[in-house]
């Protein structure tokens, strides 16, 4: 016996001891002849059936993380190419107050205080691909900020859309993920976290046509002639600093995992040797998007493909399964689904590499036709219609467990177009941990599409026949 029919019989084993317990009755005088008569009236069968899986093209998908994306790679398995791009909005956080009194400034300009400099950190705990590939990015300030009202999705365009400013900052830097360009001393100042360091210190405009001697000056003016500007992120964003727009320009073969930014502005008081920080991050109380521009030639290719299907992100490939439904219920109408399993095994990578991309952590599925309301309107998986699947790297596999549940719906629903399928999606989950008697509970709280570059193989396609995926059954009833 196999794994997978070792795993399918203690199922069965299990629902057959549910249906068990359930047919027991409160009443001990009558066990031995209510147990007797339900064990035979009740009946169980098994069956398995196959699934018909086809890649699909993802598109443009709602692009929503707290990690932000910089640099082009290319994946070695599939030969597609990936460039990543993001905008960042940056907070004042309320009760903060990055300023002393005016006349504590030490260093003036015509009587109003200057700042002695002022720099963005880019700051990455993560990073694919090789540490000395020389990546150049150009951040480019916002003449408008990113709406909480509005969906960004991964193709979206702020140059062409008018959300940068043509007069304002464009600065360009170029950097290694091995942080060469960095000093002892600056690592020790970041907590040894490695970062992307672009300079301020120049001459700054406003839009007002005011002209500074570094943009840690602006905001430092801006903060002492209007303070309720700096009261919330709203008032921060659309009268101070709507953000700014990293754009990845050069480069092949590296890509920071940005997890926070800074605008950081440094002045000295009158009272002290030791130089002050005033620091506007980007936290997870304001927005940031990622753009991605695909290698298209390439996941066309791969989705043409028919001996196997691919899951890539971001924003590249998803997988649907076709359940069949039809199949399932014939002769089974008046019976139970106890339950509806799927085992997706992950095929090989075929090629050897020191960067072959990682398979997503977790994929959603989701009913084709609620694919764009479950993202754009925030929704999170229901274990009904909708379940999540963790990578078994033991296994090699993704499996959903038990959706009979859905099964059930699709069965009983409309019958529209595409009113069986299902989509495999690669999703970032936010969870927290939560106690419960004694024992620790993983809740997830927020999900998003996978913004971070994964792909994979997985068996099936429209070739594979009787050799793809299948879906395995156990029905119970009472006669």
């Amino acid at each position: 016996m196999n794994s997978h029919q070792i795993s399918f019989f203690r199922l069965l084993c299990a629902a057959l001891t549910l249906l068990f317990f359930a047919s027991c009755d409160d009443t001990t005088g009558s066990v031995g002849i209510t147990m007797s008569e339900q064990t035979d009236a009740l009946r169980v069968s098994t069956d398995t059936f196959n699934i018909v899986s086809s890649s699909v093209r993802a598109g443009a998908v709602v692009s929503r993380s707290t990690v932000a994306y910089l640099g082009k790679i290319r994946d070695p398995e599939t030969g597609a190419y990936i460039t990543s791009s993001s905008m960042l909005q940056y907070a004042s956080v309320e009760g903060y107050t990055p300023f002393p009194e005016v006349g504590l400034i030490e260093h003036t300009e015509g009587g109003q205080p200057i700042a002695d400099s002022c720099e963005i950190r880019l700051f990455y705990s993560n990073y694919y691909g090789d540490k000395k590939t020389p990546i150049k990015i150009k951040a480019m300030e916002m003449a408008t900020p990113m709406e909480e009202i509005s969906k960004y999705y991964t193709d979206f365009d702020p140059v062409a859309e008018g959300y940068i400013r043509t007069d304002g900052i464009a600065e360009e830097r170029t950097f290694t993920l091995d942080n060469q360009n960095l000093t002892e001393e600056d690592l020790e100042d970041s907590d040894d976290m490695p970062f992307i360091r672009i300079k301020l210190d120049g001459p700054y405009t406003d839009t007002q046509g005011n002209t500074y001697n570094n943009f840690g000056t602006y905001i430092m003016r801006m903060y002492y002639a209007h303070p309720e500007y700096f009261k919330n992120n709203y008032a921060f964003t659309h009268h101070v600093m709507p953000g700014f727009y990293f754009q990845t320009v050069a480069g092949l073969g590296a890509m920071a995992y940005v997890n926070l930014s800074q605008v950081r502005v440094f002045f000295k008081k009158t009272d002290e040797e030791e130089e002050r920080l005033a620091s506007f991050g980007s936290t997870e109380e304001v927005l940031q998007t990622t753009t991605i521009e695909s290698d298209e030639a390439t996941l066309n290719k791969l989705v043409a493909q028919t001996s196997c299907t691919y899951i890539k992100s971001p924003a590249g490939i998803f997988t649907k399964l076709s359940i069949p439904v039809d199949e399932i219920m014939y002769g089974h109408a008046n019976d139970t689904i106890n339950s509806a399993r799927i085992i997706i095994p992950r095929e090989s990578n075929t090629t050897q590499s020191d960067y072959h991309l990682s398979p997503p952590e977790a994929l959603l599925l989701v009913p084709a036709s609620q694919y764009d309301d479950f993202f754009e309107n925030n929704r999170l998986p229901d274990n009904k219609t909708t379940f999540i699947a963790s990578y078994n790297s033991t296994a090699s596999s993704y499996t959903f467990s038990n959706i009979s549940s859905l099964v059930a719906a699709m069965y009983k629903g409309n019958r529209t177009t595409g009113w069986n399928e299902v989509l495999l999606i690669p999703v970032t989950l936010n969870t927290i941990t939560t106690t419960s008697n004694g024992s620790s509970v993983q809740k997830v709280i927020g999900i998003s599409h996978d913004m971070t570059p994964t792909s994979t193989r997985l068996k099936g396609g429209l070739a594979a026949g009787d050799n793809g995926i299948k879906i395995s059954v156990i029905y119970s009833s009472l006669h």
